[in-house]
């Protein structure tokens, strides 16, 4: 959809955020990576001229990028392999493969549930795991007492 009304600065805003992203990832600042990953997605939704859709990506959008972020800390960075896809939706997408995007994106977003799934059945979401790679392992989902 955002294609069909602003084509020049959904693939812009994809190319910033995927840059950001990786920045972000060479800095360790899980943060950026994770703030620039939502703008990736959040490119699609500003640039489809549907405030429906806009308001209900906004709304849902925080707790998903937070849930993504501890899955990450848990299990490494699954958004290296994220920012591949991200690639390769917006070379589909310079190509005018429009249907390839959206398959791709598609497979991009199911893998989130997967990754989702996985570490809500490892308990990941719920306790405190320590990893090597990023220096905020020690955050959690819960509230502090």
């Amino acid at each position: 959809m955002s294609i069909a009304y602003k084509r020049e600065s959904t693939i812009a805003a994809l190319h910033r955020a995927n840059d950001e992203m990786e920045v972000g990832r060479k800095n360790g600042d899980l943060l950026a990576v994770a703030q620039a990953d939502a703008a990736f997605h959040r490119a699609f939704v500003e640039n489809c001229a549907n405030q429906y859709l806009t308001e209900s990506y906004d709304i849902v959008s925080g707790r998903v990028i937070a849930i993504l972020t501890r899955i990450s800390m848990a299990l490494g960075d699954i958004r290296a392999r994220a920012m591949n896809e991200h690639l390769a939706i917006i070379t589909a997408l310079e190509n005018g493969n429009a249907s390839k995007a959206k398959s791709i994106l598609s497979s991009h977003i199911m893998k989130s549930l997967v990754w989702f799934d996985l570490a809500c059945k490892e308990g990941l979401l719920t306790t405190p795991h320590r990893s090597k790679e990023f220096p905020y392992a020690d955050l959690t989902l819960e509230k502090e007492p």
